[in-house]
């Protein structure tokens, strides 16, 4: 698998190098692509009233995405009650307005569910590095038909 990747790596840098000599030959440079600046002020509140929630419910393995989604519904619905609450001209109130409240509640969950396989090496699911899904597969399922079945998962 390793010798896989390590072919697929040295053929993108040969395209990468073909382009850049390409684009040398023509006098072209490449864009800044710098991204917008953020503003810190939600992420930070973000943070400060929902990473305690999100870490126990990264922690707690919910095997079904469905309710690992509806626990984080519940703690952006609390969220944005707690924005509202807020008195108007709070830099956090303003900020969400302008801002991506989900975007950044993502960005958290994102990072304590990364932050969790890196230390424990546990996935949100529960699962271990090393383990997978269950898989099974079946063949002739349907009398008479050429198909196939396969489940992947519970």
């Amino acid at each position: 698998m390793l010798e896989a990747i390590e072919f697929g790596y040295e053929a993108v840098v040969a395209l990468v190098n073909a382009q850049k000599d390409l684009m040398g030959a023509l006098g072209l440079t490449l864009p800044s692509l710098a991204g917008p600046e953020v503003d810190p002020t939600l992420a930070t509140f973000v943070a400060a009233q929902a990473e305690a929630q999100v870490q126990a419910i990264v922690a707690a393995g919910l095997k079904e995405k469905g309710d690992r989604d509806d626990a984080f519904e519940a703690i952006k619905v609390e969220l944005k009650a707690a924005i509202a609450a807020l008195p108007e001209g709070d830099p956090v109130k303003a900020a969400a307005i302008g801002g991506d409240l989900g975007g950044t509640f993502k960005a958290l969950t994102k990072r304590v569910m990364r932050q969790q396989v890196i230390e424990k090496g546990i996935r949100i699911d529960g699962r271990r590095l090393d383990e997978v899904r269950p898989v099974s597969a079946r063949a002739a399922c349907c009398p008479g038909c050429m198909a196939a079945r396969c489940s992947i998962g519970g």
